[in-house]
C-alpha cells in the first residue's frame, strides 16, 4: 500500500498540512468563560465539591483539597454555569497558566481560576482541542500574547478568543490524532504511579531497616525484635 506524502502550507502558527485550516479558537467554542468570581462560604459538612487553580492538574482534581460547599450554593454555582459538564475543556487561567484538562462530568464547581471552554462538537472534538491548547508552542503562544498582569500573570479570556487553533477539517482525523496521544498519556500516567508506588515502597524499607534496625538478621528475621544487640 501506497501513502501519499503529505504537502503543507505555511500559516500565522507554522507549517501545517495543506487540507487543514486555521481559525480562531472562538470560531470552534460555543462559549469560552470562567469559574465563579465569588467564593462562597466553606461548609465543612457539605457534600458539594469547589475547586481553584490550585487543586487542578492535567489529571484532574485533587478531591482532598477542595473546598466543601453547601448544595444551595452549588446548584447556585450550576446556575451560573461555574460547573463544567462532560467534554467541556478546562484551562488554567491565573498564576499557574496552561493546565489542560477535558471534564469528565465530575460534580466539582470551579472558580474565576480556571476557564470552561465548550467545544462546538460539529466543527472540533474536545479531546483533540486538548492536545492544541497542551503543546508547547501553544502555551508559550498564550502565555506571551493572550496573558497579563506580573504579580499575578492571568489569561485575558476576551483576548483567548483570538488564539489561532490549526485543525484536521473532518472529525474522524481530529479523534484519530487525539487517541494516539491519549493511549501515550495513560502510558506516562501509569508510569508516575509506579515510580510513586515504588518510592513509597523504598521509603517504608529504609525506615524499617536504618530507622527502626528491623533489617533481615542472618536468619532472614527482623534484628532488632529477634533480639538483636544494639550498640550506640
Amino acid at each position: 500500500m501506497k501513502f501519499k506524502k503529505p504537502n503543507f502550507k505555511q500559516t500565522e502558527i507554522g507549517e501545517i498540512p495543506e487540507e487543514w485550516e486555521v481559525k480562531e479558537l472562538g470560531e470552534v467554542c460555543n462559549l469560552i468563560t470562567d469559574g465563579s468570581h465569588f467564593s462562597p462560604k466553606e461548609n465543612r459538612h457539605g457534600e458539594f465539591l469547589i475547586a481553584t487553580v490550585k487543586d487542578f492538574s492535567e489529571y484532574g482534581f485533587n478531591i482532598s483539597s477542595c473546598k466543601k460547599i453547601s448544595e444551595e450554593q452549588f446548584n447556585e454555582l450550576i446556575k451560573s454555569g461555574c460547573v463544567p459538564e462532560k467534554e467541556d475543556v478546562l484551562l488554567s487561567k491565573d498564576g499557574t497558566m496552561g493546565i489542560v484538562y477535558v471534564s469528565k462530568g465530575e460534580k466539582i464547581a470551579l472558580l474565576s481560576s480556571i476557564s470552561i471552554i465548550k467545544p462546538n462538537k460539529n466543527i472540533i472534538d474536545s479531546f483533540y482541542l486538548a492536545y492544541f491548547l497542551k503543546d508547547k508552542r501553544t502555551k508559550n503562544n498564550i502565555i506571551f500574547n493572550f496573558s497579563s498582569g506580573s504579580a499575578l500573570p492571568r489569561i485575558v479570556l476576551k483576548d483567548l478568543k483570538k488564539l489561532p487553533i490549526a485543525l484536521p477539517k473532518n472529525l474522524p482525523e481530529q479523534r484519530a490524532i487525539a487517541s494516539v496521544l491519549s493511549s501515550f498519556d495513560d502510558k506516562i500516567e501509569l508510569n508516575q504511579k509506579m515510580n510513586k508506588t515504588l518510592e513509597a515502597i523504598g521509603q517504608a524499607i529504609f525506615k524499617r531497616w536504618f530507622v527502626d534496625f528491623e533489617f533481615p538478621n542472618e536468619e532472614g528475621k527482623p534484628y532488632k525484635s529477634s533480639g538483636g544487640e544494639m550498640v550506640f
